[in-house]
């Protein structure tokens, strides 16, 4: 089963933030595959299970908060999980701006730090531009975007979901299809 995790905070006062297009990315997927992620009881985390092609696959946002997004890998532990994609915001990649890639650091982010910490740095990562701010970094990524930017980020999540839908069978075809068309 290939895991989809869209990073982001729980709560109405974090919807709209930078911080927020991991989940955003999820709620597009679902949509575009006809399934919507809800709440598992007990468990801290929205989730749906369901196929790509022949693949099952997991999308997943985790309730945790960003600083501990990795906190959900122990209710994996008996999914059969063989392949890993966060999709998540990123501070040094322009607003809009998509980059995909497997394994590396954290890069300083506090959501990718967790998830390495519980799972390894193996793993799929889908990086969506929110800008680099001028002044406080935290009040950037949980801030809400500007309409313009907002718009170009709405678009871009819409792409990324279908770009994941081909990910999932084939990463190498994905990142043409990339390439090509983002």
């Amino acid at each position: 089963m290939t895991l989809i995790l869209g990073l982001g905070n729980p709560g109405k006062q974090y919807e709209k933030s930078r911080h927020n297009v991991g989940f955003s990315v999820i709620d597009s997927l679902a949509k575009k595959l006809g399934v919507k992620a809800t709440k598992v009881k007990g468990k801290p985390y929205e989730s749906v299970e369901t196929f790509v092609g022949r693949e099952k696959v997991c999308l997943c946002k985790p309730l945790t908060y960003m600083n501990a997004s990795g906190d959900i890998f122990p209710y994996f532990i008996n999914k059969n999980v063989t392949n890993v994609i966060v999709s998540v915001d990123n501070m040094d990649l322009d607003v809009g701006k998509v980059r995909l890639k497997r394994g590396g650091s954290s890069a300083g982010h506090n959501g990718l730090k967790s998830i390495i910490s519980h799972y390894g740095d193996d793993f799929y990562r889908v990086y969506i531009g929110v800008g680099r701010p001028q002044g406080d970094v935290n009040s950037h990524v949980l801030g809400a975007l500007s309409k313009d930017d907002r718009e170009k980020v709405e678009h871009i999540v819409d792409k990324v979901a279908d770009v994941l839908i081909t990910f999932v069978q084939d990463f190498d075809i994905a990142k043409a299809q990339y390439e090509l068309s983002l």
